[in-house]
């Protein structure tokens, strides 16, 4: 699974993933980077526990902003 989204701000905003509202930096499972404004999310293997509500949240001295998704994984 991947997403992306772009973001864009001055000074430039610090960006942070959740899962289910818990932050995701330095998850081995999830792999996070924000270059160039572009802030990725790779999972290279997904499995039922993985299904959640994804939020990419950017905050600088102007305000914050934020976009999310959903992840469901099926089991087999």
């Amino acid at each position: 699974m991947l997403s992306v989204f772009r973001v864009a701000g001055s000074p430039m905003p610090e960006v942070t993933w959740y899962k289910d509202g818990i932050a995701i930096q330095n998850n081995p499972d999830y792999q996070t980077t924000f270059d160039l404004g572009v802030c990725t999310l790779t999972i290279e293997e997904t499995f039922t526990e993985d299904s959640a509500k994804f939020i990419c949240r950017a905050v600088n001295a102007a305000g914050t902003a934020e976009t999310n998704a959903t992840l469901s994984v099926k089991g087999w």
